[in-house]
């Protein structure tokens, strides 16, 4: 038994086209955390983008375009396995 359709995750928010919210995972009537980086505590904060995909954010600051990734402090992601569908949200 268990669950084999988890459904999808879909980028959204940001002027992005709505789409429907994620999945819940829920045990015992408790909300569940799916899996984050670092596992406890504060979310790694993102250290920056390719200085080349900045564009203007509307309010003064800079925002990286999504395909042009960012950086990160650490190495931590680097000895995960899987690495197949990865997601990045905040």
């Amino acid at each position: 038994a268990g669950i084999t359709n988890f459904g999808s995750l879909e980028s959204r928010g940001f002027s992005r086209p709505t789409t429907p919210a994620h999945s819940e995972l829920f045990h015992d009537n408790r909300p569940m955390t799916l899996a984050r980086w670092p596992d406890e505590g504060a979310w790694e904060k993102i250290a920056g983008f390719p200085a080349a995909s900045g564009q203007g954010d509307g309010h003064g600051g800079q925002i990286g375009e999504l395909a042009g990734g960012f950086h990160y402090q650490g190495d931590r992601p680097r000895r995960w396995r899987d690495t197949g569908d990865l997601w990045v949200h905040g």
